[in-house]
């Protein structure tokens, strides 16, 4: 249960198991106050990022896209914000919990922080900025050995830190990856043969070409086009 009242925190109940045909009565939901939490988004140097958007997020959740809820199912206490002209957001009667902040932007790359706390009935204010850097992009063809370009089959690219993402290459072979941190990145092509089956993503999976060597290093705000080898 989810319950909603003007002046106090989104509250959500533990799971409530009902039977069929049984009436249930006596559950008792005590409201929070909620709370303030406010920081500011910036580059580098200082920069205001204008026009970010400041999603509050399960702690720890996964920075994999195509693994994240659909925006149908957040709860409503996950709040999100945008930042103003000077970078500033505030999220208002937030209810009380540990969360990861999830910021992005169209023209800088995907920012997380994790072991955010917000304290009911404070104005709970981070202690240093989230700070942004420019997004870069990688593009590229998928290539046989013979050098014929592959349509529709998988690319994926790992990144600094837990970074994973994937795509699928057009009719002409070719391939891109935006909204990318700097850092050493890694590409890779799907063999096209079925090795696997993964349930919770409900698709085949399938063997990756990484050959030795296929590291480089992405600067920000760079784009670099680079192409990727299927040695099947």
């Amino acid at each position: 249960l989810e319950i909603w009242s003007r002046g106090f925190a989104v509250t959500q109940t533990e799971v409530v198991f009902l039977n069929r045909s049984e009436n249930q009565d006596g559950l008792v939901v005590q409201l929070g106050q909620g709370a303030t939490l406010s920081g500011r988004v910036v580059e580098a140097g200082g920069l205001p990022v204008v026009g970010a958007t400041v999603s509050m997020e399960g702690n720890k959740g996964t920075t994999i896209e195509f693994l994240q809820m659909r925006e149908s199912e957040r709860p409503s206490f996950l709040q999100k914000a945008r930042t103003g002209d000077d970078g500033w957001f505030v999220f208002e009667t937030a209810t009380p919990g540990v969360y990861q902040l999830r910021v992005t932007h169209p023209t800088h790359a995907l920012l997380t922080r994790n072991d955010v706390v917000v304290d009911d009935g404070q104005d709970n204010k981070l202690s240093e900025p989230l700070i942004m850097t420019r997004a870069g992009t990688i593009t590229g063809i998928a290539l046989s050995q013979a050098g014929t370009a592959l349509a529709s089959v998988t690319v994926r690219v790992n990144g600094p830190g837990d970074l994973f993402r994937r795509t699928i290459t057009n009719g002409r072979g070719e391939f891109t990856f935006e909204r990318l941190p700097p850092g050493p990145y890694t590409l890779s092509v799907a063999a096209g043969r079925p090795v696997g089956f993964n349930e919770a993503l409900g698709e085949s999976l399938q063997e990756m070409d990484n050959p030795g060597g296929n590291t480089f290093h992405l600067n920000e705000g760079e784009n670099l086009q680079r192409n990727v080898i299927s040695y099947w």
